[in-house]
């Protein structure tokens, strides 16, 4: 079977059976980037040695590994490769391209320290920065790749589910909070003129 490279329209009664997969860390192209272009400025406050670290952060890699797990396991899943905008602008797609709703933990989305604190630095949404290389994918059996995924080295984590509803919830705080998420208004990148 082929691997969808975009979502279709998932039919109403099948939508609370299918789970949100992300894989690769949010932010960690856009991290890169921001350690690259504004290192001087990052150096003010952070290490030059932890600065030099970020700007290698992001390494392309090959992807014939995820492409085979993926058939095997999950020949069905609908695949979106993320970019600008990040996680959100990638939730907001699925959305409008599947007709559902979705619950997303915020704290089950992969991101690492070094993106958390550029953010802070600049004051930026970590979950709206460019995310490239990384994949939020649709499928029933989001455990199975996860833990595939995760077992040769590719950082994997179910983050939510679709629903048959149009909301979309983003909860944080353990779950004791939430929130509807805004469209998405562009990538943070360019808060710093990037």
């Amino acid at each position: 079977m082929e691997v969808h490279t975009s979502f279709v329209k998932i039919p109403k009664a099948e939508r609370d059976s299918i789970y949100l997969l992300m894989t690769g860390f949010c932010g960690l192209s856009g991290t890169a980037l921001i350690a690259k272009k504004k290192g001087d400025e990052l150096m003010t406050y952070y290490s030059s040695a932890y600065v030099e670290d970020m700007k290698k952060l992001y390494i392309s890699e090959g992807e014939d590994e995820f492409d085979s797990l993926l058939r095997e396991i999950a020949p069905d899943a609908q695949v979106l490769t993320m970019g600008e905008g990040g996680i959100e602008t990638a939730l907001w797609t699925v959305a409008e391209e599947t007709h559902a709703g979705f619950t997303v933990d915020y704290q089950a989305i992969p991101i690492r320290q070094e993106t958390v604190e550029v953010c802070e630095f600049y004051h930026l949404n970590p979950y709206r920065l460019e995310s490239k290389r990384c994949r939020l994918i649709a499928l029933k059996n989001g455990g199975s790749l996860a833990a595939a995924l995760t077992a040769v080295g590719t950082p994997a984590a179910v983050i939510g589910k679709l629903n048959a509803t149009n909301d979309r919830i983003l909860l944080y705080d353990n779950g004791e909070k939430s929130r509807c998420l805004d469209r998405p208004s562009g990538d943070e990148l360019r808060k710093i003129g990037l």
